[in-house]
């Protein structure tokens, strides 16, 4: 049973302290930036151990119609220290989703991914904004996926692979 925290008018259970200590580490790990604006950072606990928790730290979207895709990050912190960090991308990219001058939208987009065979958590999230199909060739088995909402829920799957 979680224990409650005051911490000035609000009160906390002792894991969403943890998950703000976790949160206030993240200025301390030098991180590459696409853009000038602070990153969004949200924390979760790491299911396979609840007392480590992990941060993803997220390029915010700085121009209406453009959806970041790059240099978004997961840091994994526990007793208080970053014990690992990834990169979702090797550099900066950004996706149009504007309507063109005849006010037509992408039906869909493409991303080369460089890093996994399959495609990853942030790819998700950013179909969830964007609300169009992303589809991610990755480089390691030549697959190609398809990220798209079903009835308002995401969906990843395999369209074609390179045997």
């Amino acid at each position: 049973m979680d224990m409650q925290l005051e911490t000035g008018l609000t009160r906390h259970t002792e894991r969403q302290i943890q998950r703000i200590r976790a949160v206030k580490l993240i200025p301390t790990v030098e991180l590459e930036r696409c853009v000038g604006a602070p990153f969004n950072m949200v924390a979760f606990a790491d299911e396979a151990k609840p007392e480590r928790d992990l941060v993803y730290i997220l390029v915010p979207q700085t121009e209406n119609g453009v959806y970041p895709l790059g240099r978004h990050y997961r840091l994994m912190v526990e007793d208080g220290k970053v014990i690992d960090q990834r990169s979702f991308t090797k550099g900066c990219i950004s996706l149009p989703v504007k309507p063109d001058n005849e006010g037509n939208r992408p039906a869909a987009l493409t991303i080369s991914h460089l890093l996994d065979p399959v495609p990853t958590e942030v790819q998700v999230f950013s179909v969830l904004a964007m609300r169009v199909p992303l589809y991610v060739i990755t480089a390691e088995n030549e697959a190609v996926w398809a990220i798209e909402l079903v009835k308002g829920q995401p969906r990843i799957r395999l369209v074609e692979r390179e045997d």
